[in-house]
């Protein structure tokens, strides 16, 4: 692993300082941003799969303007309650994780899609924000 030392900005191999300090404090970081991002990720998917579930009015509202009939509403509640569920095990089954982060990630690519066909840009910031939490997530499961 390629470190810049602080200190001169000269790059380093290895990043070791005093017994590994230093890779230590890096892990510990990458593994908290792991933890939190991923339980973001959980807590902002299992609010969407209830609204989907429920038929909120919102979720209504914004899957008629780009073309999903209300009939899909369940099965895309469901989509997500089941990545909300691997990502929850992939907190302690990386694999797991890592599909479901990438299962979220083809779904709101598709969002993302879904949006841009019908020219839908309004409300577009919701996918795009979502995409971008669950690219994240993927990153960190397969780095961290």
């Amino acid at each position: 692993m390629l470190v810049l030392d602080a200190w001169s900005g000269a790059g380093k191999t290895g990043g070791a300082r005093r017994n590994g300090r230093r890779e230590a404090s890096e892990g510990r970081r990458m593994s908290i941003a792991f933890v939190v991002v991923t339980l973001v990720a959980i807590a902002c998917n299992a609010v969407e799969a209830v609204a989907n579930f429920v038929g909120a009015a919102w979720v209504k509202r914004n899957s008629r303007a780009v073309g999903v009939p209300d009939s899909w509403l369940p099965f895309l509640g469901f989509v997500k309650a089941a990545a909300v569920v691997g990502l929850a095990v992939g907190l302690f089954w990386r694999p797991l994780g890592v599909a479901a982060a990438a299962g979220l990630v083809a779904f709101f690519v598709c969002a993302m899609v879904a949006h841009v066909r019908a020219q839908v840009f309004h409300n577009i910031a919701g996918p795009l924000l979502f995409l971008g939490l669950s690219a994240a997530t993927l990153w960190l499961m397969v780095a961290a």
